[in-house]
């Protein structure tokens, strides 16, 4: 007779089949890739309008995008150059390769990129001097609630999912090990410790489920920045981040109590209650939203 646990092995696989082809499809063509370029190959060049972006050979997702489209966030670019000036400040959480750093950065006087994955926080160093930003700091830390060394998943062929490791690493999971990661150790660092500038006109943060934590870290640039740009993912913030649509909603709400949805015809432009906004979001499942929240208008 199987056991719920055997039972549970047995019939998660099945459940999850068509996530599993896709990533393993994905994780093949990414190989795929790497051996057509050859061995040394580490990043590809794309030329966007907004710059020069090196970006990792193997990936399939922000790589793909910026080869194929030359632009990555230009909607989102494009609403934060409505307010932002030449005397702005800006602060990216999860910053990546810096699709939306190094347009931004070309915009305000200055602009700090935090990257944990110690391979993109190389191409994101090269994508500031190859665009000649000199007004850019760069910490190669992950953003959360302490200050220690953390467990993190360098994915392959979608280099943007790289994350801390939350809880206990579970092999099978074909959301974080379809393409053979590395699992390496990185800083941890609360931001309000890791930053003598607290005052920010736009904070942008996708981290991957691990908002909350990044969040918990910097009370005092929350509390003196004007806007907050979040990635709200219920999955990935209750599978990695282990919360809750309302310890989500809370913590965001007590500095930024209105809010809209970026870059989503179905849910409009208006200005909504933060709270009821993410807990909405949570409410509808597994669809993820860019919400941009700020101080009330």
């Amino acid at each position: 007779m199987l056991s719920i646990r055997k039972f549970a092995k047995a019939v998660l696989p099945l459940r999850l089949h068509p996530i599993m082809f896709r990533l393993r499809r994905q994780a093949a063509q990414s190989r795929n890739r790497q051996a057509e370029l050859g061995s040394y190959a580490t990043a590809v060049l794309t030329e966007t309008p907004h710059g020069k972006l090196l970006v990792a050979a193997t990936d399939l997702e922000v790589g793909c995008w910026l080869a194929q489209h030359g632009d990555y966030g230009l909607q989102e670019v494009r609403t934060h150059a409505e307010y932002l000036t030449s005397s702005s400040s800006v602060l990216v959480v999860g910053a990546h390769v810096g699709a939306l750093l190094v347009p931004l950065a070309k915009l305000v006087s200055a602009a700090v990129g935090i990257e944990a994955n110690p391979e993109t926080f190389r191409l994101l160093q090269m994508n500031v001097l190859l665009n000649g930003l000199t007004n850019v700091k760069m910490l190669n830390i992950a953003a959360g609630d302490r200050n220690c060394d953390v467990k993190f998943l360098m994915r392959r062929s979608n280099t943007g999912a790289s994350a801390v490791v939350a809880g206990e690493i579970v092999r099978g999971d074909p959301r974080s090990f379809a393409d053979d990661p590395k699992i390496v150790k990185v800083p941890m660092r609360r931001l309000d410790d890791a930053l003598t500038h607290r005052a920010f006109d736009l904070v942008i943060m996708d981290v991957e489920g691990c908002e909350f934590a990044a969040l918990n870290g910097m009370p005092e640039i929350l509390a003196s920045s004007q806007r907050l740009q979040i990635e709200v993912v219920p999955w990935l913030a209750e599978s990695r981040g282990q919360i809750t649509g309302d310890q989500l909603a809370d913590i965001v709400c007590t500095h930024f109590p209105v809010a809209r949805v970026l870059g989503s015809p179905e849910c409009g432009a208006k200005l909504e209650v933060t709270g009821d906004l993410i807990r909405g979001i949570f409410l509808q499942g597994r669809k993820g939203y860019d919400v941009l929240a700020q101080k009330r208008s």
